[in-house]
């Protein structure tokens, strides 16, 4: 009897690998496939005579009926029956056209249409009739679907049939296999096993190499985490903190490339919590440490108010040296957190509360300084000019310091700093602002608006040559709301000479008694300017011609006619509060000198349209005057020459 020899099943996924279809026949298993899910439905439904009117034989998935038998399928609305019918009754008693058996005979019609035996006159023959139709067409639907079950349990039955089959085959490969399998492992010799082996020893010595350098990030969550939580308050000033940051930066990129690993997700989150940990203790630390310098800065100031051996000027070197000596290491911490804040918006925030704590903490250093340094340059004497120049020279040599030992600490903030040089200022503004407002000397608010015009100029020029990208420092800007308090109280009182001290000028007899340039015994080839000026405004009106150098920004020359023929802004006349022009020509009208001093004092202290305006009122108001005296000089010489005719013809007889 022979032995029947033992066979193996085969997986399903040998079976797949073994017994792989080609393109074309995957393409026709689709077809069948998509064939089989869109099964037609019987004809009779989609004419059936009671389902027409079912709304539901529209929405079902059957195919779509065709054009003739579309208002079949369409129910009859009532409200539309309602008005026909209503219509019918109107028509009927207002026209004789209709009979009365065609009236009956089109209702009888209407009936049939809607499945009635009767019309429709109330609202409950309606509800009795929608009932029926609602009953229709569920039992309509239910055939519907009873006829597509009966097909869906025969495409069921032959499926079964067709695994039955599968199966069948199924196991004559599966022996068909296993007698291949038995001939496949007699044929196979001791050297393919080992060379097998030895293959799957190098496959796996790389996957575990692999594997070690992949777990290498992952890994390093467990030493960064215990580094972060140990105790004390300087972590972040320990050598490998540094380092350890650029770590957890290589680890959470890494994490984010390669999300498909098992727990990618969990390690990266918390990799970023520890990165947010390291940028909270850098956050605590500085702002601790500057906290701490302030303080003692400011308990320091405190007590050394009262001892008149150490100078303002000492304390704010000692406390701009007390931060710049910690500024080396807030700096290497805050580099590390503006890096990561650019990316991130929590770390941005951390680095501004930084910046914010520390013009918090050096507004409170120097508040105290400033106002008694300002107080002290203010109480030196009524010189104005002497406060101004001294106190802008404070605040900006002040404003260079501050700006420096920000950008010791900081790469970024230049709005914070704006804004903290912005208030340093304010100190001096607001001292100054009051003695500007009730100032009255003319001279002495031109010079104010040179002094302060100077530092915006500078500013200017500082940005047109500047080559480098680096922002500097600007501190014309800063002084510009000083500037602009001086050049609008300039103008009010520019404005209030001319009214005073130029239109309303009474003449003098000795005005009138001057000698004329020209009655001078020998004409000077070369005549004086204040002459030329003279002899040029006898043909028309006096013009001020002033020569500017090719550069905007050099001073007024001193050759001009202005210059030779006025004092200028730094003669002693103009240091005085309540100076006067001096007349340097006897000859000279006193309105034309005022007028001619006051331009000089306006030029290049106010802005052009400004002064254009200014200086167009002034030299009408001169004109005016000029002619005034004019007329009356006219009248004196007539009553001279009258007088000398008179005195020589009774002489003569």
């Amino acid at each position: 009897m022979a032995t029947k020899r033992a066979t193996r099943t085969i997986s399903l996924e040998e079976w797949e690998e073994k017994t792989q279809l080609s393109e074309k026949q995957l393409a026709s298993v689709q077809d069948i496939k998509d064939a089989c899910l869109d099964l037609p439905l019987p004809s009779s439904w989609y004419f059936n005579d009671k389902s027409f009117a079912s709304p539901a034989l529209i929405s079902s998935g059957g195919r779509t009926p065709d054009a003739s038998s579309l208002h079949l399928m369409t129910p009859v609305n009532a409200g539309t029956l309602s008005s026909q019918l209503r219509a019918i009754k109107r028509n009927r008693s207002a026209s004789n056209l209709l009979n009365d058996s065609q009236v009956a005979a089109l209702e009888r019609q209407l009936s049939l249409d809607i499945g009635t035996d009767k019309p429709i006159e109330t609202l409950q023959q309606f509800y009795d009739w929608f009932a029926v139709k609602e009953k229709e067409m569920e039992q309509g639907q239910e055939d519907v679907y009873r006829h597509y079950m009966s097909n869906v349990q025969f495409y069921q039955s032959a499926c079964v049939d067709l695994l039955s089959d599968l199966e069948a085959t199924n196991t004559l490969f599966q022996d068909l296999l296993q007698d291949y399998g038995f001939v496949e492992n007699q044929t196979k010799s001791l050297q393919s096993i080992c060379e097998q082996l030895l293959h799957e020893q190098e496959h796996y010595t790389h996957l575990a190499d692999a594997l070690t350098e992949r777990l290498a990030y992952f890994n390093q969550l467990e030493p960064i985490t215990k580094s972060l939580n140990a105790p004390g308050d300087n972590i972040c000033l320990q050598p490998d903190f540094i380092p350890m940051l650029e770590k957890l930066d290589e680890c959470i990129q890494y994490m984010n490339d390669h999300l498909n690993y098992h727990d990618a997700e969990l390690y990266l989150m918390r990799f970023r919590q520890c990165l947010t940990r390291g940028m909270t203790l850098i956050k605590m630390y500085a702002i601790t440490a500057i906290k701490n310098v302030g303080y003692e800065s400011y308990k320091q100031i405190m007590s050394q108010a009262s001892d008149p051996t150490i100078t303002l000027s000492k304390q704010t070197t000692l406390f701009l040296v007390k931060f710049k000596g910690m500024a080396a290491k807030i700096k290497t911490l805050t580099d590390q957190l503006e890096k990561r804040g650019r990316d991130h918006k929590e770390y941005h925030d951390l680095y501004k509360e930084i910046v914010h704590v520390y013009i918090q903490t050096r507004q409170q250093v120097l508040s105290p300084i400033i106002t008694r340094r300002v107080i002290e340059l203010g109480a030196t004497g009524n010189d104005l000019l002497a406060f101004a120049r001294q106190g802008s020279a404070y605040i900006m040599s002040l404003c260079t310091d501050e700006y420096n030992l920000f950008y010791s600490f900081f790469h970024s903030g230049e709005a914070e700093l704006d804004g903290h040089l912005e208030l340093l200022t304010s100190y001096l503004h607001d001292y100054i602002r009051p003695r500007i407002i009730h100032e009255t000397s003319i001279p002495v608010l031109s010079e104010l608006c040179t002094i302060f015009d100077l530092y915006v100029q500078e500013d200017f020029q500082a940005g047109v040559a500047r080559q480098s990208d680096r922002r500097e420092p600007d501190f014309g800007h800063l002084i510009q709301n000083v500037l602009e308090d001086a050049q609008s109280r300039l103008v009010f009182r520019a404005q209030r000479y001319i009214q005073t001290d130029i239109h309303s000028y009474q003449n003098q007899p000795d005005d009138l008694l001057q000698k004329s340039p020209f009655a001078q015994e020998p004409m000077d080839n070369n005549p004086s300017p204040s002459q030329h000026a003279l002899s040029s405004s006898g043909n028309g009106p006096a013009t001020l011609t002033i020569e500017e150098d090719a550069a905007a920004e050099t001073p007024m020359p001193q050759d001009t006619t202005v210059s030779n023929a006025l004092p200028s802004s730094t003669s002693p006349t103009s240091s005085v509060p309540n100076a006067s022009p001096t007349l340097s020509d006897p000859s000279w009208y006193p309105t034309l000198q005022k007028t001619l001093w006051l331009l000089s004092k306006l030029y290049r202290c106010v802005q052009t349209p400004v002064f254009e305006d200014l200086a167009q009122e002034a030299i009408t108001v001169c004109t005016t005057s000029l002619k005034m005296a004019s007329e009356t000089l006219k009248v004196k010489v007539r009553r001279t020459s009258r007088k000398i005719e008179q005195a020589q013809t009774g002489s003569f007889f």
